[in-house]
C-alpha cells in the first residue's frame, strides 16, 4: 500500500513478518533481505535504516522518491533466511499513481468490500442501523438513513419467522 499516491514522492509500504513461532516483532535486518523495484526498474536492496517495526509483526518500509519514481507498480520482495515461504515469506506490490487526495478518497469509498457492496454503501447501512430511524410495521423492520429520507435496510420475516434482509 502506497501511503502517498504521487510518483517521485517518498512513501510507506506496510507489511507483516511471521514465522512458526508467531509475529516477528524485533530483528536486525541484513542487506538484501528486502528488495525494491521502482516501476519498470530492477530490484535493488532496500535501505535497512528505512525498515521500522510497528509492533505485532507489522513493519513499514519508507520508500524513497527514487523508488517511487514513475507511475506503475513498485515491487517489494522479502526473503529472510530461516523463514520459509509458508511461514511468512512475502513478495508484494504497491501501486503508484499520479493522483490527488480527492482521487484517493474516491478510490477508498468506491472500493468493493464484498459482492458489489462498496465501502460507502456499508457506511450508509451502518449509519442507518445505528443512528437512523427504525420503523416497525407488522413483521417488517425498516432502517432509514439519519436524515430520514430513504430506507437503507429492510428486514421482513418469512413464513418460518426468519428475517429476510434487503439492502438499498
Amino acid at each position: 500500500m502506497i501511503v502517498k499516491g504521487s510518483s517521485g514522492v517518498a512513501a510507506e509500504v506496510v507489511f507483516t513478518v511471521t514465522n512458526s513461532a508467531g509475529p516477528v516483532t524485533a530483528r536486525t535486518w541484513a542487506a538484501g533481505e528486502l528488495k525494491v523495484a521502482a516501476p519498470g526498474g530492477t530490484f535493488v536492496n532496500a535501505t535497512v535504516a528505512n525498515i521500522v517495526s510497528r509492533g505485532l509483526g507489522v513493519w513499514t518500509l519508507q520508500l524513497t522518491a527514487t523508488e517511487t519514481a514513475g507511475v506503475g507498480v513498485v515491487a517489494v520482495k522479502l526473503s529472510i533466511a530461516g523463514i520459509a515461504e509458508s511461514d511468512g515469506y512475502q513478495a508484494f506490490t504497491a501501486e503508484v499513481a499520479d493522483v490527488g487526495t480527492g482521487a484517493i478518497a474516491a478510490a477508498v469509498w468506491t472500493y468493493v468490500i464484498e459482492g458489489t457492496s462498496t465501502a460507502q454503501a456499508y457506511m450508509k447501512r451502518l449509519a442507518a442501523t445505528v443512528f437512523g430511524k427504525l420503523i416497525i410495521a407488522g413483521t417488517t423492520r425498516r432502517f432509514r438513513d439519519p436524515d430520514d429520507t430513504v430506507d437503507r435496510v429492510t428486514a421482513t420475516a418469512d413464513a418460518t419467522g426468519r428475517p429476510v434482509v434487503t439492502y438499498v
